[in-house]
């Protein structure tokens, strides 16, 4: 009989999302964000991670600055999500054990800072960085809106895609599948639908 090891959740989950996707004609077309840009600053912290406890942060030394405890973080080339500050981490909230291994089946995306304390706790299904003082943040399992960096919803939950803000206008996606530019109030911008 053939014994298996218990995986690690983290190394289980980046198995499975480097798996190619397959191609589905009813699948929407990209919306590709143009965030390369809001990495590109020289970074204090880069993200790593380890396969015993998850992801973490360290300095320009390459020591330790956040010990790895978080189910996620966004990646972006080799820049730092941490943006105005803040960066969007994914905990787990609640760990189930399976016959093989141990899986996560509740996690939500917050905001910590630079010590790695949470500013705004997890209660998102996903998130993206800061860029001009909003954050583009999934509420639940489909509609993306914006906070500020108190965490206040502030552009109310209603598109399939958004972009980080660039000169005060972010690109976004509708359930219809149409693409536009919005302000920073959530208003379409006329001209580019």
């Amino acid at each position: 009989m053939r014994r298996f090891t218990k995986l690690p959740f983290y190394l289980a989950m980046a198995l499975l999302t480097a798996a190619p996707a397959c191609n589905n004609p009813w699948q929407e077309p990209p919306l590709e964000c143009d965030d390369a840009s809001l990495y590109s600053q020289d970074q204090p912290l880069v993200p790593f991670f380890s396969h015993k406890s998850g992801w973490g942060y360290r300095n320009r030394r390459g020591k330790v600055a956040i010990e790895p405890r978080f189910m996620s973080v966004p990646q972006y080339g080799s820049g730092s999500p941490f943006h105005e500050g803040l960066a969007p981490v994914g905990e787990c909230l609640q760990w189930e054990q399976g016959a093989q291994v141990t899986f996560c089946t509740r996690s939500q995306v917050g905001f910590i800072d630079q010590t790695g304390r949470f500013v705004i706790p997890p209660r998102f299904e996903s998130a993206r960085v800061f860029s001009e003082g909003l954050a583009a943040v999934r509420i639940d399992t489909a509609a993306w809106g914006y906070i500020d960096r108190t965490g206040k919803v502030v552009i109310q939950p209603q598109f399939i895609r958004a972009c980080e803000f660039r000169d005060g206008v972010a690109l976004v996606r509708s359930f219809e599948l149409h693409t536009y530019r919005i302000d920073r109030k959530g208003k379409a911008l006329p001209g580019w639908h």
